[in-house]
């Protein structure tokens, strides 16, 4: 997508129609595409927005909190910070834009992580509200010009990290 928008090959219609299904089908998606290349996507799709300021949770590692991807709902927020708390995994934005030292350090401490399996969690639930100026898209509410099966079912908001708070709030 980013080589045929660079093209100027994709009409902003068609944005509004793909750009759901093509967010959703990547599991990291602030990983292969810049973010200001997602806000600037999502701001062109001109997502229909809530009329007042939402609070949305995120289940995540202290430094993958200020990310797009959030949720509406607690539970599902409390199943990402389980999922992530073991901090098993390489960071994939590290890993696919970071110098060789910002490469090696995440891998030592993906080894380290390896090490203390199951010993510390890493992960919790953040809440924040964010104004209607920064939601990007309310994903299970895009209607009939977006293939729901293709959703992941997470209750998710996509969000502008620039308007979140300051001071990102712990929720447990």
């Amino acid at each position: 997508m980013f080589d045929l928008w660079l093209r100027d090959l994709i009409p902003t219609d068609v944005l509004r129609v793909v750009l759901p299904d093509v967010w959703s089908s990547a599991e990291y998606p602030e990983a292969y595409v810049f973010r200001s290349m997602w806000v600037r996507w999502f701001r062109l799709a001109d997502y229909p927005k809530p009329a007042e300021p939402l609070t949305i949770y995120r289940g995540a590692t202290p430094r993958r909190v200020r990310r797009m991807a959030w949720t509406t709902t607690l539970l599902r927020a409390s199943w990402f910070a389980d999922r992530f708390g073991s901090g098993l995994e390489l960071d994939p934005f590290i890993m696919a834009h970071g110098t060789s030292e910002e490469k090696a350090a995440e891998e030592a401490r993906y080894a380290f992580a390896r090490s203390q399996a199951g010993r510390v969690r890493k992960a919790y639930v953040y809440t924040a509200t964010v104004e209607p100026a920064g939601i990007l898209a309310v994903l299970d509410a895009l209607g009939p010009d977006v293939d729901p099966d293709r959703l992941r079912n997470e209750e998710e908001i996509i969000i502008d990290p620039a308007y979140l708070p300051r001071r990102i709030r712990r929720a447990d």
